[in-house]
């Protein structure tokens, strides 16, 4: 029997934190005979929202605590939801941006229901499909290449003036069947890789480049990617970012929507390759330390629901 059930993307049958866990598709609907015989359930916010928000008669999500993983922060979920938020009390929302807290508080949530969990590839297993730790760390490639991988509120327009700045290109990979890069400019698009071949393309790369755009949510599983690899990363600074890397020891920071800030920090380390590998393996140590804060954190939620 998995002690936790995990609702994602995919399915397997996995060992996550200790613990026997089953990892199940969303989108081939609740398998609620597995959720009933399980201790614990983990999601995305918005993927459960329409089914608590429904209040479905007999749910098993009433009967077991349940850890929704925050990917939209407290002002954009609907009235509807943050009400069913509230009234569920075996509902903990796990937050991984540090300032939501307090929008969750306004919102009515009670502290004991809000997890801070840092962003880190301790949730890279029930995230991906071909999950593995990846093999290789990052050395200094013969030859320069700029990587930008992702595909959730990447501000591309940033990105395309960037590489006319630097004169280089910049290789993306996105899912070009959902993500619409318009003129390509001087960005090189390949479609979306498995897990093992996107750690490759990146740890090939000499700087990580990831431009997302104000006020989302986004980038952070691509730059503790990074960071975990020892990849130098530059980024956008936004409160998302900010939650996992520090401007100057972990990664280089910039203001959004600044092409010429974007190249210039990028420049920086392509000029400076002591200074972008002592970024880079200060990022390494940083992810490392995220990951067993994110880890102990879970522990003690699933410890303190008997999970």
């Amino acid at each position: 029997m998995p002690r936790i059930v995990v609702l994602s993307s995919f399915g397997a049958e996995l060992e996550w934190l200790g613990r026997r866990t089953a990892v199940r598709d969303l989108r081939a609907g609740i398998p609620e005979a597995l959720v009933r015989r399980s201790r614990f359930v983990v999601s995305d916010v918005e993927a459960l929202a329409p089914r608590l928000a429904a209040d479905v008669r007999g749910d098993p999500l009433r009967e077991r605590p349940v850890l929704l993983l925050d990917s939209v922060g407290p002002a954009n979920l609907t009235a509807d939801f943050v009400r069913a938020l509230r009234e569920r009390a075996n509902v903990f929302v796990g937050y991984g941006v540090g300032t939501h807290r307090a929008g969750y508080l306004r919102r009515g949530l009670p502290s004991r229901r809000l997890v801070h969990l840092r962003p880190s590839t301790a949730f890279f297993p029930i995230m991906f499909r071909d999950y593995r730790e990846p093999a290789r760390t990052w050395k200094p490639p013969a030859r320069t290449r700029l990587f930008c991988g992702g595909r959730v509120w990447r501000d591309w327009g940033t990105l395309k003036e960037a590489s006319t700045v630097l004169g280089r290109p910049i290789e993306v990979v996105t899912d070009l069947g959902r993500v619409r890069l318009g003129e390509p400019g001087g960005l090189v698009a390949r479609d979306r890789l498995p897990f093992g071949g996107f750690c490759r393309a990146l740890v090939r790369s000499s700087v990580a480049v990831i431009p997302v755009l104000p006020r989302r949510n986004a980038g952070q599983a691509t730059l503790v990617l990074a960071m975990h690899l020892g990849v130098p990363p530059v980024a956008t600074a936004t409160a998302a970012t900010r939650e996992c890397a520090r401007h100057g020891r972990d990664a280089l920071l910039v203001r959004p929507g600044d092409p010429r800030a974007l190249a210039a920090a990028v420049s920086r380390l392509l000029d400076r390759p002591d200074e972008a590998a002592a970024l880079g393996r200060r990022a390494r140590e940083t992810e490392r330390r995220l990951a067993r804060e994110t880890e102990a954190a879970l522990d003690r939620l699933l410890r303190r629901v008997g999970a």
